[in-house]
């Protein structure tokens, strides 16, 4: 089969000999690592799923009535934008796509578009506020609000029609500069219900306000192992579709995965995010740090996350896998297990890795170890990897460093490190997955593939796999993973705490321009430090 979800970049013109490259060896450097940790404490997924479904059954029975904003199906431009194939440079899955919606939600002047919600009062006077979109043919959707100015006492939630609920999403903590990227919910609807506390006074309602800024749309690509329904899930694979993944894919849980290696499950994320107008799918994982703080620092790829924006509209999926024996066509799982939300700590495109900071994680989580001693010159080196290929179940991969492979001009060997597949083999989806050595510690994480024929996956004679080398970038994310190793120089603007005062660029030297506090005036966001500014009142929040 001829696939087109890639994880791949260069072809044939991009090959050239390795010679001339710099070499960076253990000998040129002080050699750091950190151990895995594993936290003590497992999710209970079977509660927290029953949770969710009590929530929606809560939220059902105190809606607001209210009007169905049908955006309807997708246009043509936007049809053929996301069924576009993921080829060569495209290293990152394309799932789904942005949808304008533009509503501006004023509790106190009423809606201004008449139809995109109802009001009412519950008898202890609390006021509820709901609207529903509906976007046909989505698989999945997710809510995209901007200008949030809300008072106190407000909690505002999503769901859709199969017993999907989140939230409640609250203060300046889930309203990052005035933004929120909701969980995604199953389906071709989704609700949003904000409710606040009562009683409720006219004043308390001139805070309330939000502007329903978009709708990200799934397609099939992010459908078919998340449906809540097994028979779903076979009447979405009868309709011709058929196994996502390669015949060299292989499940991780049907695979003799290492002692070392096998806590990483519990450590790599499967990530959904916003670029631009589309939505794509890439792996992760998280980090540990030698203060064993349990920040959740999350190891990924610069080409997958590299903007502040793209950061904010993470949705994070855990503990994705399928039991051996199943299929993404036999096989349902709890789409429920995702956080939202992520920083930007470090990135860069030498390299190709991002370092994130996630707004949260759920309990029982793995932080993987790593080690800044270099592997791209030693030849044989067994290497590990767990990954989401094609945005499927969990697969487990195993890979040989290569001094001999043909580098791509663009990712010379050093900053990156070449290997080729010795069982298994990754696809679109899996970019920016932790590579692991024999220890289970990250020495790199996936850039794509190098070869003569990089649109076969299988192909492991004429392509190689290309992680960006860990130890190439370790000193810029050294001051987060190894704190208190920081050595003072003088600072300049490259994203890295150079005179070690917990600063960074524009935070320090490189200068900020000057905003307004709360209570400020302000015609706009950017007036603000917060970079929220109330719509009608024009004072910082």
């Amino acid at each position: 089969m001829n696939r087109c979800f890639l994880a791949t970049l260069c072809v044939l013109a991009c090959v050239s000999a390795s010679a001339g490259a710099t070499s960076i060896t253990s000998e040129s450097m002080e050699l750091v690592s950190a151990e895995m940790v594993i936290a003590p404490t497992q999710s209970d997924f079977a509660t927290e799923a029953a949770q969710r479904r009590s929530l929606y059954r809560e939220l059902v029975a105190g809606a607001a009535k209210h009007f169905v904003v049908d955006l309807g199906a997708l246009t043509p431009n936007e049809a053929q934008h996301l069924s576009g194939v993921n080829q060569q440079g495209n290293r990152r899955l394309l799932v789904g796509i942005d949808r304008p919606v533009g509503a501006e939600i004023d509790l106190a002047l009423g809606d201004r578009l008449q139809l995109t919600g109802g009001v009412h009062t519950k008898t202890d006077g609390t006021v509820v506020w709901t609207t529903t979109l509906l976007s046909e043919g989505a698989t999945a959707m997710r809510a995209h609000l901007t200008e949030i100015a809300l008072p106190e006492g407000a909690a505002l939630y999503v769901y859709g029609t199969r017993g999907q609920a989140f939230g409640p999403y609250t203060g300046a903590g889930a309203f990052g500069a005035g933004e929120l990227w909701t969980n995604s919910v199953l389906g071709d609807t989704l609700t949003l219900q904000l409710e606040i506390t009562g009683p409720v006074s006219f004043e308390t309602l001139l805070d309330a306000y939000f502007v329903i800024d978009s709708i990200g749309h799934m397609g099939d690509r992010f459908s078919v192992t998340r449906w809540e329904s097994a028979e779903a899930v076979k009447s979405f694979c009868t309709d011709g579709d058929g196994p996502i993944n390669e015949p060299c894919v292989f499940n991780a849980d049907c695979s003799s995965v290492p002692s070392a290696i096998a806590p990483a499950a519990q450590a790599i994320g499967e990530m959904l995010y916003a670029s631009g107008s589309s939505y794509y799918i890439c792996s992760g994982g998280l980090v540990a740090d030698t203060a064993g703080t349990m920040t959740p620092y999350f190891l990924t790829a610069n080409h997958c996350i590299s903007t502040s924006t793209e950061a904010a509209s993470l949705e994070t999926y855990w503990d994705f896998t399928a039991p051996c024996g199943t299929t993404a066509c036999d096989y349902a799982w709890d789409s429920g297990r995702a956080t939202p939300g992520a920083t930007i700590v470090s990135t860069n495109s030498t390299s190709d890795y991002t370092l994130l900071q996630l707004a949260s994680v759920p309990s029982g989580r793995t932080y993987l170890g790593w080690t800044s001693a270099a592997v791209a010159y030693s030849n044989g080196t067994g290497l590990y990897r767990l990954s989401h290929p094609s945005g499927a179940p969990q697969a487990y991969s195993t890979h040989s460093v290569s001094t001999t492979a043909g580098t791509c001009s663009s990712w010379p060997r050093g900053s990156w490190i070449y290997s080729k597949d010795t069982y298994g083999a990754t696809e679109g989806g899996s970019s920016g997955s932790p590579v692991l050595n024999s220890s289970g510690e990250i020495v790199g994480q996936l850039s794509g593939g190098c070869g003569t024929n990089v649109n076969e996956v299988c192909d492991t004679v004429n392509n190689a796999t290309v992680d960006g080398a860990f130890a190439a970038y370790f000193s810029s994310v050294a001051p987060w993973l190894n704190p208190g190793s920081c050595v003072p120089s003088t600072e300049v603007c490259d994203g890295v705490d150079n005179d070690c005062d917990g600063l960074i660029d524009e935070d320090d030297v490189c200068g900020a321009p000057s905003c307004g506090e709360r209570g400020d005036p302000c015609t706009t966001g950017g007036d603000c430090c917060s970079n929220r500014c109330h719509p009608r009142k024009l004072y910082c929040r």
